[in-house]
């Protein structure tokens, strides 16, 4: 499905897929809000670069995500030009965190939502 892979300097590769018009990037393990931070701006410079501006995040296998101090502050600067889909199946506590991202980032008017499955996910991407 995958047919291009961006040499990223971000701890978690993002690959482009051409056919869908999706960036999509897997993530895992205890991430940091640096991570997060990295990873927009690479996929901000991907969908310059492309022209594809939808991204879906593979967020199923985390374990953790920083505080939620930290969580706020990045949803408040979130992109707009940027849609993003997070597929999530995590922890209650990781759940919620994510949702508070998913609320502020909607309240400022960025285009995120959170899905349980990939295809809700992909779908939600093509009516974009």
């Amino acid at each position: 499905m995958l047919n291009c892979l961006i040499g990223v300097q971000v701890n978690h590769p993002i690959h482009v897929d051409y056919a869908l018009g999706v960036m999509v990037v897997h993530s895992a393990a205890d991430v940091k809000i640096e991570d997060i931070y990295d990873t927009i701006a690479k996929l901000e410079q991907i969908a310059e670069e492309t022209g594809i501006h939808k991204a879906l995040l593979d967020l199923r296998a985390e374990v953790s995500l920083p505080s939620m101090i930290e969580m706020f502050e990045m949803a408040k600067k979130f992109p707009k030009t940027l849609w993003i889909a997070a597929v999530l199946e995590a922890s209650r506590e990781i759940e919620e965190e994510v949702e508070f991202v998913e609320t502020v980032a909607k309240n400022r008017g960025a285009p995120l939502r959170i899905f349980r499955e990939e295809d809700e996910a992909l779908e939600w991407l093509q009516l974009m």
